[in-house]
């Protein structure tokens, strides 16, 4: 998925120059494409009722916040920018494998028919659920790190109508997992599904491996991706 991203990030600050992208103003043409994408993508997001359709369409939005960060071409935005790669790939791919191991245990993939499995599958939901308050953009969770990086970018630049844009997305974000998370844990099983078993060790693992690494390096001493991209984007912004 990161590949289109690495692609138009060396092509616009290593094949032609970051500065002479912005002296003919072709960088607003990507800080539109952002904004649509950020915004059509959740609503489309909200409309699927698969779980990986959901999920699928989710990821669309969130290539709108890698693109907003190339864009405004600030170093607080390109921090923002490369540090939501590495969070997005935790993020996502812990959604995913949850979804996966819900497919695997239970043959739904309709998330009306996911009501109560929170309290058959645990260990699962729970990984899902911080997966999907990171994504939102809820403190102290990665998601929320980068995004605050890509709002401190919009305003550094005088464009604050893309903070607003992240602010919306946002609550759209919410707007398609928190129902899917309440409906888990408080609604109530339905008789089929009632002694569907937790997923396997083997499965759990690398679920919530990922989930800890949305909140780990937020609350650690030091945050080595955070780090990473600091420097990754002082490099690619020629030390400014």
């Amino acid at each position: 998925l990161k590949v289109g991203a690495y692609g138009l990030l060396r092509v616009m600050y290593n094949v032609f120059d970051i500065s002479f992208l912005v002296e003919v103003g072709w960088n607003k043409i990507v800080l539109i494409i952002a904004g649509v994408t950020m915004i059509l993508g959740s609503i489309y997001a909200i409309m699927q009722t698969d779980i990986k359709r959901r999920l699928a369409y989710s990821s669309v939005a969130q290539m709108g916040y890698i693109l907003l960060g190339l864009a405004l071409v600030s170093q607080q935005a390109l921090i923002g920018n490369m540090f939501h790669i590495f969070a997005h790939a935790t993020m996502k791919s812990c959604l995913f494998l949850s979804a996966g191991a819900i497919i695997l245990q239970t043959g739904k993939r309709n998330i009306s028919e996911f009501a109560g499995l929170g309290r058959r599958m645990p260990w699962t939901f729970a990984a899902f659920t911080m997966a999907a308050l990171s994504m939102i953009g809820i403190p102290p969770f990665t998601g929320f790190l980068s995004k605050w990086y890509l709002g401190l970018g919009a305003l550094e630049t005088g464009q604050p109508i893309y903070v607003v844009l992240l602010l919306i997305s946002s609550l759209l974000n919410a707007a398609y997992y928190l129902p899917i998370v309440i409906s888990a844990f408080f609604g109530k099983v339905s008789d089929e599904l009632k002694d569907v078993p937790e997923c396997s060790l083997r499965m759990l693992v690398p679920i919530i491996l990922l989930a800890l690494c949305t909140i780990v390096f937020d609350l650690a001493p030091t945050n080595l991706p955070l780090e990473i991209s600091t420097i990754t984007a002082n490099f690619l912004l020629g030390g400014r």
